[in-house]
């Protein structure tokens, strides 16, 4: 809660603890910055393979809480606040690529339209979180990579991002598809180790996993990146404390192969076969 770490993105080994972080990050955030937030909830329409039941809106609840690459890029829920940092989950369509919005691409959340029911739903309201009941009809976003393509507004290259409409699938094999509505769009405050692998920010919170975790060498291997991606380390921060093996395994095989092939010790040949 305390700068340099207000907006520095949570990196963690995996995708499922630091997809839920991005979601309290963008809580907090709108309380630091003093913004309204709103909710956008994702609708899914199930095929006709699903049985309807009592149980069906747990199921459609449960839904929600995927994480984005299990629903073709759109998470289930998605908060609105003005300013707030925000990555591109899926290219939008084709065409957007000469305009500098892509998959990965960043930006800043500067704005949205709501129906005007929904509007003046809000203007009645003085709660600071609503959960909005219909998804905005589009969203305005500043991109970071945007070029002259992209329209000049106040000031600012805006792409305009309109709700999408995706298939994904409950069953590994794509037979039980489910559309979904929503926006390929998540927050920015963090991602996997591989995510940021070679990326320099200016500050980072990092998880190495808990103490007692028994460590492995490829945990090794993401801690290494984890705590590499700042040149300050006092601009480092650890989540928890982290076992006092997990840097005690020996060296690292990939890099050390990697290592002595720069170095001219062995081929290219030879670092194929010992790995």
């Amino acid at each position: 809660m305390q700068e340099p770490f207000t907006n520095a993105p949570y990196v963690h080994p995996y995708r499922a603890p630091s997809y839920f972080a991005q979601q309290l990050r963008a809580i907090n955030f709108a309380k630091a910055t003093n913004k309204r937030l709103l909710w956008i909830i994702a609708h899914d329409v199930p095929s006709s393979l699903v049985s309807a039941g009592a149980k069906q809106e747990e199921r459609e609840e449960r839904w929600l809480e995927f994480h984005d690459r299990y629903t073709s890029g759109i998470p289930g829920v998605f908060p609105l606040v003005l300013g707030l940092p925000v990555r591109f989950t899926d290219t939008p369509y084709g065409p957007c690529r000469e305009q500098g919005v892509c998959k990965n691409a960043r930006g800043w959340l500067r704005g949205w339209k709501l129906s005007e029911e929904e509007e003046r739903r809000l203007e009645e309201s003085s709660e600071p979180e609503v959960v909005l009941t219909q998804r905005p009809l589009r969203l305005f976003i500043e991109v970071v990579s945007a070029t002259s393509k992209l329209p000049l507004i106040e000031g600012k290259r805006i792409f305009i991002l309109n709700i999408h409409r995706k298939q994904w699938s409950i069953d590994g094999a794509g037979k039980v598809p489910v559309t979904r509505y929503g926006f390929p769009l998540v927050p920015d405050f963090g991602g996997t180790a591989h995510a940021y692998c070679g990326t320099t920010l200016l500050a980072c919170i990092g998880d190495l996993l808990p103490w007692h975790a028994r460590p492995r060498q490829e945990d090794a291997q993401k801690g290494y990146i984890i705590k590499s991606r700042t040149r300050d380390a006092a601009n480092m921060l650890l989540a928890q404390p982290y076992c006092p093996m997990l840097f005690r395994q020996g060296v690292q095989e990939g890099p050390q192969l990697l290592l002595q092939v720069l170095r001219g010790d062995i081929t290219t040949k030879d670092a194929k076969v010992a790995w």
